[in-house]
């Protein structure tokens, strides 16, 4: 399917980032060829992947065999001796060993596809889009992982001589880059929505829990400012119903992927911009009544 220059964009949310793979594994269904692919925080690691020229298939594999202690190695040792001085729960280590093992590339020119991964310098609080500029890029492995260095979870990544935490902190779905590439389309996928919980019930999950659901906020919050944003690029937004799926914990994992497909088949399937072949602006609900395709005005 030729509709130009597509740009999927991977949004955060933790372990439910599994979706992301569902999404890959319509796309080719479907025969829509990404030209460029981004991503903050788990979408990093999955757009990463894809880019490299992983076929959805064999990202499923990796997926669908995820296991916790791939992602966390608790700093027991730090928590017991010395807690204020630590700089995550975890250390990172194994985060770190399962984007090496992942994806071999460590440098963006080595990737077969365009690149951009968002994360935040700690110091001045600004977000960075690494892939720009192949000159100034740091190791592909030192981004991603940097864009997964959730505050008080991954300690941050040391780059030049600024520290960098997970792009999500400013933004999880960094549709500001539809005015750096100008792209003919944007395809954005957001892991969300936010389920309804008590207090009591986050309570009682502990700190993870309550952080998980700090990051859902903050991410529904900034994603509705976006899509009220004054129209400009197209753009087709993927929420799969992952909200029932918790941040940290791996579990059902064929479920997330299984949703991340379905739900983008049934948007891009009924989608007026795919039906018609040709790019032209949006500014209200698609034929499914839920699924608005705005454009988008955004400064960077």
């Amino acid at each position: 399917m030729n509709i130009g220059k597509v740009l999927l964009i991977l949004g955060g949310g933790g372990v439910r980032g599994l979706a992301h793979i569902g999404v890959l594994k319509a796309l080719e269904r479907l025969g829509i060829s990404i030209s460029e692919y981004a991503g903050t925080s788990v979408g990093a690691i999955v757009a990463a992947m894809a880019a490299s020229g992983m076929k959805a298939g064999e990202i499923e594999k990796i997926g669908l065999f995820l296991r916790q202690s791939d992602l966390f190695d608790f700093n027991y040792a730090g928590l017991l001796t010395n807690p204020g001085r630590i700089k995550g729960l975890c250390k990172g280590e194994r985060l770190r060993q399962f984007i090496k093992r992942v994806i071999p590339a460590d440098r963006f020119n080595r990737l077969q596809k365009p690149l951009f991964l968002g994360a935040v310098n700690i110091g001045d609080g600004e977000m960075t889009f690494w892939g720009m500029n192949h000159d100034r890029n740091p190791p592909l492995h030192d981004a991603i992982y940097a864009s997964c260095a959730i505050p008080g979870i991954f300690p941050p990544q040391k780059i030049g001589e600024a520290f960098y935490v997970d792009g999500g902190v400013v933004d999880s779905l960094p549709l500001q880059l539809a005015k750096i590439r100008k792209p003919d389309l944007i395809i954005a996928v957001s892991l969300g929505p936010l389920n309804p919980l008590s207090g009591d019930e986050i309570q009682e999950d502990g700190i993870f829990s309550i952080m998980e659901r700090f990051y859902e906020i903050k991410n529904r919050e900034m994603l509705e400012c976006r899509r009220c944003s004054e129209a400009e690029t197209p753009l087709i937004l993927i929420e799969p119903d992952v909200g029932d799926h918790r941040f940290f914990k791996v579990q059902r994992r064929r479920e997330l992927i299984q949703k991340g497909e379905a739900e983008t088949l049934a948007v891009l399937k009924s989608h007026a911009f795919l039906n018609k072949g040709k790019a032209r602006r949006y500014t209200g609900i698609d034929e499914r009544g839920s699924h608005a395709a705005p454009s988008l005005s955004l400064t960077v």
